[in-house]
């Protein structure tokens, strides 16, 4: 676990707000590092670094976060049965987890399951900065592009 790390991303998280709410990036669209940091302390890992850009740059941005269906802030942020928890579908029906265990620790791959008595996996296919930029262009009517 990390207690202090710095953040690299290459700046395109923070053109979300631009393509989404039609606004440029504001400094209150961020959580501060120190958060970040707290939350890896609580869940006693250090959170893959494309998730911890995601919520450095927006996760303060609550028209981004809870659009239709919720990702998770840093508070919201758990782990359980071997995944980390990162969104919720609107309606609690499925929910959206990366597993502890991946060979892909950058921008490790998002799988869903089904919210009833077999909670059976399935693999998005893309890791959670793709994931969230899908979810959104679907929740606010854009022609998804993986370069968006």
């Amino acid at each position: 676990m990390t207690a202090k790390r710095e953040v690299v991303y290459d700046g395109s998280l923070r053109k979300f707000s631009t393509r989404y709410l039609g606004r440029a990036w504001t400094p209150a669209d961020a959580r501060p590092l120190t958060v970040i940091a707290e939350t890896e302390h609580r869940l006693g890992m250090s959170l893959p670094p494309e998730l911890s850009a995601f919520h450095h740059q927006l996760g303060s941005c609550k028209e981004l976060l809870n659009a239709h269906n919720a990702i998770s802030t840093l508070e919201e942020l758990e782990i359980a049965d071997g995944y980390l928890f990162i969104a919720e579908e609107e309606q609690n029906i499925v929910s959206w987890a990366i597993p502890l265990q991946q060979p892909n620790h950058t921008d490790p791959i998002v799988w869903q399951r089904v919210n009833d008595l077999a909670c059976a996996w399935y693999s998005e296919e893309q890791g959670a900065i793709e994931f969230f930029r899908t979810m959104l262009d679907w929740t606010f009517g854009i022609e998804h592009s993986s370069t968006g």
